[in-house]
């Protein structure tokens, strides 16, 4: 890559503008000098198979990749602090990310549609899962960062999920969290939480809930409405 395939200006890489790679891929690296990478910088660019960001760049602004169908590989230096709204939505190849320990805000449907995505590794500094943020992903598992104090709407909806354990910190589950999760066997939900929105496990029939006896979590597994849906509960 040549600096000249980047438009630049005050730190922030405002847009990739190398010609189209054909039928091959870039492999690019963000070059020296950039603190954020832009809002849709590289939108769309079906050319893009693997992007490095080096530590650098503090700042992933909402939509910079966003599109990138055939990107696979997304490497994140420690430094990256911030990954916005809709970063790397739809980007349907992606398999794996694994966010340095630098970053602690993800934005709302960041990962959204990453069909292909099986492995995601998310830092501790995060405390708050976005709504949306991995809608629709692949993986079949996912850890939690022991902060994390609220699941946001959708979050995990549509998922593969088939296993997960809230971590002891969070209070909220929202609405239709893990909705659609239809292969979604097994969820450990801590006392902590107190609030889970409508349909949080809608579409997940044979999941059973484990919760400590007397909690909010076991009272809304074996409430009427979870039953209908054939919600199990088992007490920890």
């Amino acid at each position: 890559m040549h600096t000249n395939d980047f438009l630049i200006s005050r730190g922030i890489l405002k847009e990739f503008s190398a010609a189209p790679a054909g039928d091959g891929q870039y492999s690019v690296t963000i070059p020296g000098g950039v603190q954020a990478i832009g809002a849709d910088a590289f939108r769309n660019r079906n050319d893009l198979g693997e992007v490095t960001i080096p530590g650098h760049v503090a700042t992933i602004r909402k939509w910079a990749f966003a599109g990138c169908e055939n990107l696979q590989a997304a490497k994140l230096g420690i430094g990256v602090t911030t990954i916005g709204d809709y970063a790397f939505n739809f980007c349907r190849q992606l398999e794996s990310v694994e966010l340095p320990p630098s970053v602690s805000v993800i934005g709302k449907d960041a990962f959204a549609g990453c069909f292909n995505l099986r492995s995601v590794t998310i830092p501790d500094g995060v405390t708050v899962i976005p709504n949306n943020a991995f809608f629709r992903c692949g993986f079949h598992s996912i850890t939690l960062p022991r902060y994390t104090q609220s699941i946001g709407k959708g979050a995990f909806a549509s998922s593969g999920l088939r296993s997960i354990e809230i971590p002891d910190q969070v209070t909220t589950i929202g609405a239709e969290a893990f909705a659609y999760c239809h292969n979604l066997e097994r969820i450990v939900i801590p006392a902590s939480v107190t609030s889970i929105g409508k349909n949080a496990f809608h579409e997940c029939s044979g999941l059973t809930i484990y919760a400590p006896a007397g909690s909010y979590a076991a009272a809304y597994a074996t409430s009427p409405s979870a039953k209908k849906q054939r919600i199990d509960f088992c007490p920890l």
